[in-house]
């Protein structure tokens, strides 16, 4: 799976399991999920992911909303 897809799937749990103890360990979950989106994010930013600049600006805006962190 995609971190993506982990991602989506981890905020649906939130709205299946509610209020509780488990909601601690989905937010662990999430953490970490969120660190691997950041780490893509600032490798993209340094362009060491893309050679180009179109899809490394592109691809940084698309990591930065997804973590709500700015890009540019």
């Amino acid at each position: 799976m995609t971190t993506h897809t982990l991602r989506r799937r981890g905020w649906s749990a939130f709205v299946v399991i509610g209020a509780g103890w488990w909601t601690l360990a989905l937010a662990a979950f999430l953490a970490v999920m969120f660190g691997q989106v950041a780490l893509l994010a600032h490798d993209v930013a340094h362009r060491q992911v893309f050679r180009r600049r179109r899809p490394s600006e592109t691809a940084g805006r698309i990591a930065g909303a997804a973590i709500g962190m700015g890009y540019g």
